[in-house]
């Protein structure tokens, strides 16, 4: 419940900061020409903002939701082989690096936007893969528990 409350949290702050700040956070773009062209739009006090968030709250966002993806598959599968964990923790060592990556880029670094691309994309499909495991590991859960009380 701690770490379900976190993320949601940090969810609702990214959305707040982007409000106020007047940006879009860069974790959603992963398309070269897209990012390069959005960066060329911030003022300097909005890629501060930026990069201040993102060594900060994009730190510990990953943090939460990749052990709460974990978390929620080690609660609902029974004995689960360590291979359905993989994606949940490897997303975070990746939207980590993604992180430091778009900061650079903020900062001048534009050369690095082909690198932010694929951890981008990585990021994404690394989560998606340990969501829908999560959602696997709930229905079978459920349907167990479900198949159980029938019984009784």
């Amino acid at each position: 419940a701690f770490l379900l409350g976190m993320a949601i949290a940090f969810t609702i702050s990214f959305g707040v900061i982007a409000k106020l700040s007047d940006i879009r956070f860069l974790d959603g773009m992963a398309m070269p020409g897209e990012v390069l062209d959005y960066v060329g739009t911030l003022t300097s006090k909005q890629k501060m903002i930026h990069s201040v968030v993102t060594g900060s709250l994009d730190v510990l966002y990953p943090l939460t939701y990749g052990a709460l993806l974990a978390g929620v598959v080690l609660r609902y599968m029974d004995n689960p082989h360590p291979a359905w964990l993989l994606p949940a923790v490897l997303v975070i060592p990746v939207d980590l690096v993604e992180g430091v990556i778009q900061i650079m880029i903020l900062n001048g670094g534009v050369h690095l936007v082909g690198w932010k691309f694929w951890l981008t994309t990585v990021k994404f499909v690394l989560f998606f893969m340990a969501l829908a495991i999560v959602v696997f590991a709930m229905g079978g859960s459920f349907v167990t528990r479900f198949a159980e009380s029938r019984k009784s």
